[in-house]
């Protein structure tokens, strides 16, 4: 299932679903029955899913779900582990997670982060969590089985390590005539406009100055721009190439018909800088050749 920009709403029910699914099929080593509750309250607020001891009524976890529409970076938010770690304080939960549907942080309370993992909405990786997650719980474990996600600050790293390499290509193009770079504040986000030849701003990076997770860097096509100039063959063809830049494989599927395409800029996997700038230097020039 595809979560590329899922709403929390679709993320939430799937997960329950696949939660529900797997406790009810059985199989786990845990001390009593659990099952998974959605929107219990706490403090006055609900929560989105609870893990919880059937007998005893006792919660092992709460479950905060967040969607990918609102921002790749959200479920790294202080603000959002403070909430969870309230939610399990008030339910007297000894875990809490977050998860957006593709990575999972699990805490425990109160403060302390086992681990962040990438997930799936499927019910074998569903299956695996619980399992993991039951053998924490008793002490048989100290971790999960999941592969690791990047931590806040690796993902911020390998983030900027992408994000100069694009700035140094977008500078360095613009030494040609043909090329005008423009940088404007707007709304607090520093704006690197590109153009080439004619096609005027056909591609931007915008960049928050200030430092929250939820304010990701983002690049921006313009498609108007270069439908004016471009066939739809040119234009699918100059897609295709872009797509395969090291972190631009989003641009893969787009719809043609929309006025641009955006993408957050978050990166999990380390990128060779030199041949980042040297390939998306020559994609800025074959704009020019088409």
């Amino acid at each position: 299932m595809s979560t590329g920009a899922l709403r929390e709403a679709i993320i939430h029910f799937e997960l329950y679903r696949l939660l529900k699914d797997c406790l009810d099929s059985g199989g786990f080593s845990v001390p009593c029955q659990v099952d998974v509750e959605p929107e219990r309250l706490a403090g006055g607020r609900s929560v989105d899913l609870v893990l919880i001891c059937r007998e005893r009524g006792t919660c092992l976890s709460v479950i905060e779900v967040k969607g990918r529409s609102r921002g790749e970076l959200i479920i790294y938010d202080e603000a959002v582990e403070e909430q969870a770690r309230r939610y399990a304080e008030h339910l007297k939960a000894p875990y809490y997670i977050i998860t957006n549907g593709v990575i999972l942080r699990l805490f425990r309370y109160p403060c302390e982060c086992v681990g962040n993992y990438y997930f799936q909405l499927s019910k074998t990786c569903v299956r695996q969590f619980l399992a993991d997650f039951f053998s924490l719980y008793t002490g048989e474990k100290t971790d999960l089985n999941l592969r690791r996600a990047p931590s806040p600050s690796e993902i911020e790293k390998l983030t900027n390590a992408l994000i100069q390499s694009i700035i140094e290509a977008l500078e360095e193009i613009s030494k040609n005539p043909s090329f005008r770079l423009e940088t404007k504040i707007a709304r607090e986000t520093k704006n690197y406009y590109l153009s080439a030849g004619d096609l005027r701003r056909v591609f931007r990076l915008g960049i928050p100055l200030k430092d929250s997770r939820e304010a990701n860097t983002c690049v921006t096509i313009e498609l108007n721009e270069m439908r004016r100039k471009l066939s739809e063959e040119d234009l699918k063809e100059l897609l295709r190439n872009l797509s395969q830049i090291p972190g631009f494989e989003w641009i893969t599927g787009i719809n043609l018909k929309r006025r641009f395409v955006w993408k957050y800029m978050v990166y999990h996997k380390r990128v060779d800088v030199e041949k980042v700038k040297k390939e998306l230097a020559m994609w800025f020039i074959s704009l020019l050749t088409k």
